[in-house]
């Protein structure tokens, strides 16, 4: 059975991948594990993994506090084509199992973009 989360964290470049920037990453990153721990909440974070591997160390600390990682895709973007988000997923995924061991990771698509069934969104429209 899957762990029921109360709280899910996209973890992307600041301003939801509209730059490259990654203060959030480096400075709200760490408070927000620290919230969470102080209250002893278990979240499953989705990663842009185009962020795994420069800031692998993130990662792993998500994972030492207990959280579950999933895939938010690879670029952050919104594809016009199905295939093209499909492979943007497929990708992510593929770098993701490198850095988890969850051998079936979640998935939110970016920008809230609907285009798998088994896709987990914080809201529809």
């Amino acid at each position: 059975m899957d762990t029921p989360y109360t709280w899910t964290v996209d973890v992307e470049h600041d301003w939801g991948g509209r730059t490259s920037g990654i203060l959030g990453i480096r400075n709200g990153l760490p408070a927000l594990l620290e919230i969470f721990r102080s209250h002893n909440v278990k979240a499953l974070f989705f990663v842009s993994s185009e962020l795994a591997f420069d800031n692998s160390a993130c990662l792993m600390r998500i994972m030492d506090h207990g959280h579950e990682i999933g895939s938010h895709g690879h670029f952050h973007i919104r594809y016009k084509e199905t295939f093209m988000a499909q492979q943007d997923r497929q990708i992510s995924e593929k770098l993701l199992h490198h850095v988890t061991t969850n051998e079936a990771l979640k998935y939110r698509a970016p920008w809230f973009q609907f285009q798998a069934e088994d896709s987990i969104y914080s809201y529809r429209n």
